[in-house]
């Protein structure tokens, strides 16, 4: 199976918008490994 994007300028702007920060991804992180630790 082959993708191909109708509208790469309009997924770029998309994809920008929803790139997190590094502080974001490390909060991410961290809530999952307190929830997965939580659900043990």
């Amino acid at each position: 199976m082959t993708l191909v994007l109708e509208r790469p300028q309009r997924t770029a702007r998309l994809l920008r918008t929803v790139e997190s920060s590094l502080p974001e991804r490390l909060v991410d992180r961290f809530t999952r490994l307190v929830d997965s630790l939580i659900a043990e």
